[in-house]
């Protein structure tokens, strides 16, 4: 403890400045050295988990009414439930047999 290594509790201990400053340095690189490793390892993940395949979009053009309806709620209720400025970005169209059970 570097607070430790300049105050015995009763006097102020000069002396020990420089010891206290060597402990001080070698814990700062320390702490960065810990950082450093902890962003490697976050970066890895990266790798080790690939971005899901996108899901196909549909045109605005292309929709039927009732697809253009369904997604203009579905941005509504979103934007109700959130209390945020939302944008409708794509349209994926799901069939019942691509639905999850």
């Amino acid at each position: 403890m570097m607070f430790l290594a300049i105050y015995d509790g009763e006097t102020f201990d000069a002396g020990n400045l420089p010891e206290a400053l060597l402990i001080t340095l070698f814990s700062m690189l320390l702490v960065f050295f810990i950082l450093f490793i902890l962003m490697l390892v976050i970066s890895a993940f990266k790798y080790l988990n690939p971005k899901k395949r996108a899901a196909e979009n549909i045109a605005w053009d292309n929709l039927d009414e009732e697809g253009r309806v369904a997604a203009l709620v579905a941005t509504i209720d979103y934007a109700a439930e959130t209390k945020k400025d939302v944008r409708l970005v794509s349209v994926k169209k799901i069939t019942k047999e691509g639905r999850k059970p």
